[in-house]
């Protein structure tokens, strides 16, 4: 008797878990979901990939950091299929929440969805905003070479009164590659 109601409990709960949706997944606080998620959306078709979109754009606006951060991941991990999400990705670029992580989250992915990223992330870099210009500098240490017309701007702020800044800064540029040459040679001056 007590293994047939464990036997009912169990299979109600994987019922339950394959009923909850893939967006909902993604930005599920629990790793093994966003990860099964993940995995699930290799699966997925550009239109069926699209299909997500608004249910991530509406987890962007939620008031849980973590939940702000795994959307944006999630929507950079649909790359070009989730276009929709770019004017959402670019208002998030200044937030702060999570240690600021879901800054620098939303503009890696805006750089992995938008065609061409890298002259919207070099003029949010002259935002007056000193969090999008943090986060940003972080995201295009990502980028890696591809970022290499943004090593002027990004040496100019490697010599910011910020602390912080400049630490994002000086990381991007040396992860620029040869582009980033000068930013070696900046972190090698700061430690």
């Amino acid at each position: 008797m007590f293994m047939g109601i464990f036997f009912l409990v169990a299979t109600a709960g994987f019922v339950i878990y394959r009923r909850v949706s893939v967006s909902d997944r993604l930005v599920s606080m629990d790793e093994i979901l966003r990860e099964e998620a993940g995995e699930d959306l290799k699966a997925l078709s550009e239109p069926a990939k699209a299909k997500l979109v608004p249910a991530l754009i509406q987890s962007l606006k939620s008031k849980e950091p973590n939940v702000r951060c795994h959307a944006a991941r999630a929507l950079g991990k649909l790359g070009p299929a989730a276009g929709a999400a770019i004017p959402a990705l670019l208002m998030m670029l200044n937030d702060t929440g999570l240690n600021s992580t879901v800054g620098v989250t939303a503009a890696a992915a805006f750089a992995r969805i938008a065609a061409d990223p890298l002259p919207r992330l070099m003029a949010a870099l002259k935002d007056k905003d000193i969090e999008t210009r943090r986060n940003v500098a972080c995201a295009l240490a990502d980028l890696g070479p591809g970022a290499g017309a943004a090593v002027p701007l990004l040496t100019e702020l490697a010599k910011d009164e910020d602390p912080e800044l400049r630490q994002c800064s000086i990381r991007a540029l040396g992860k620029l590659g040869p582009a980033g040459g000068k930013g070696r040679s900046l972190l090698q001056a700061a430690n």
